[in-house]
């Protein structure tokens, strides 16, 4: 019996602590694999932003929203087209999210 290997989901993620109110938005051309490699950097203690990953240390996960926003329908695309189709995508988050730089990670 062959396992079946789940289609690469690409999205927009955003993780937001809730106490500050800071948040971490991104993209990513597998949003389940990197949100669940970047949970595993939080727990061990070896994700790359300091202040979210002190903010993770201090508080614990649960003080944490970790949450998929959007998904592109996986298709026939070039690498290029779907980094850019998830830039565009990536910018219309942040205008309708409007988060002051004070609330970004």
């Amino acid at each position: 019996m062959s396992a079946v290997v789940p289609t690469p989901r690409p999205g927009i993620y955003r993780v937001t602590h809730r106490a500050s109110g800071r948040s971490l938005l991104g993209v990513s051309v597998n949003v389940d694999a990197f949100l669940n490699r970047m949970r595993f950097e939080l727990q061990t203690g070896t994700h790359r932003h300091a202040i979210l990953q002190h903010d993770w240390t201090a508080d614990g996960p649960d003080a944490f929203e970790v949450t998929v926003l959007d998904t592109l329908a996986p298709g026939d695309v070039t690498p290029a087209t779907l980094r850019d189709d998830l830039a565009e995508l990536l910018i219309l988050w942040q205008e309708n999210l409007e988060t002051s730089l004070s609330c970004r990670y």
